[in-house]
């Protein structure tokens, strides 16, 4: 049940929309919108609010899928539904929420327009026992960052989906508030699978007073959502932003050449660059990324630093 079973809650009424279901998987395009997180059941309920501001009607289809990207069925009038089609007039909102009832699902939405020049938009409120939390559609892409923090009255956790059709290996960085990492490990999410934990589960080890933020990056487009939780069974939502600290600028590795960083004794000469000219010569100092023995970063006297991603052969 991902990080939704820490929640404490109670259930609330129940509010019906009707909507026609349909049936296969939704297709990706520009005009997607993403949920990285809905839950249904034992009380929760999810609300999916869209707005159509364009002068022209929206057409298309809200999906639903699990944690491994298998279709999910969430209650709406007492009618499991895994896609719904919606049709929102020009200027016109779209309201539907699901029922609560049965035993707690999650996963994450899709919403897919069939308008090329679609101008739609979308919120999620969450309602768990009596609290609710609204946060906008995640964007797709392959760098976010949230803040982050955990202590004895709260708790951070992440929510992020890869509605792709090719496997995401993501770089997690924990930093705390001074800057310095905290955490970092790599994950890889399945395509079409999601990922939802508190932030003691993705890092081991991290302090329980802990204020900081989690950057996520990753060769691949996904969404990502933070979300803080108290012991009250409050919540609140984290809205990531499209950037990520550069794992290469983290902390420096041993100078295998043997050298203080920064300030060698020993000159070791750079090859020539395209034109010919050895403007990276010399340079003193080479640090090997702590996780991609393959990435090297050297520091040069004249041309700044050059970063190679081949294990040095360019």
């Amino acid at each position: 049940m991902a990080f939704w079973g820490r929640f404490k809650y109670s259930s609330p009424l129940f509010v019906f929309l009707c909507l026609t279901p349909l049936s296969g998987s939704t297709s990706l395009s520009a005009q997607t919108l993403i949920f990285p997180q809905i839950a249904d059941g034992g009380g929760i309920r999810s609300e999916i609010i869209l707005t159509n501001p364009a002068t022209i009607e929206d057409i298309g289809t809200i999906a639903f899928r699990d944690a491994n990207g298998d279709v999910l069925a969430l209650i709406f009038d007492g009618v499991p539904q895994s896609s719904l089609s919606y049709s929102i007039p020009a200027g016109g909102v779209l309201k539907l929420e699901t029922d609560g009832s049965g035993s707690p699902q999650t996963g994450y939405a899709t919403v897919a327009s069939e308008n090329s020049n679609s101008q739609l938009t979308g919120t999620i409120v969450y309602n768990i026992g009596g609290f609710e939390v609204s946060v906008p559609s995640s964007p797709l892409s392959p760098a976010h960052h949230v803040f982050a923090e955990r202590h004895s009255m709260a708790d951070t956790a992440i929510a992020m989906a890869n509605p792709g059709v090719s496997d995401a290996s993501i770089d997690l960085l924990l930093l705390d508030q001074n800057g310095q990492t905290a955490g970092q490990t790599t994950i890889n999410i399945l395509a079409g699978a999601q990922l939802a934990q508190f932030i003691d589960q993705i890092f081991g080890g991290i302090a329980p007073e802990f204020q900081g933020s989690l950057y996520a990056q990753s060769d691949k487009a996904f969404a990502m959502v933070g979300f803080r939780q108290k012991t009250s069974g409050s919540l609140a939502t984290l809205s990531s932003s499209s950037t990520a600290f550069s794992i290469d600028n983290g902390p420096q590795g041993e100078d295998p050449c043997g050298n203080a960083l920064g300030n060698g004794d020993k000159i070791i000469q750079g090859p020539p660059g395209p034109d010919g000219a050895d403007r990276d010569n010399p340079f003193r100092s080479l640090t090997v990324h702590p996780t991609n023995p393959n990435i090297l970063i050297v520091g040069t006297e004249r041309n700044g630093f050059l970063k190679s991603t081949d294990d040095g052969a360019t």
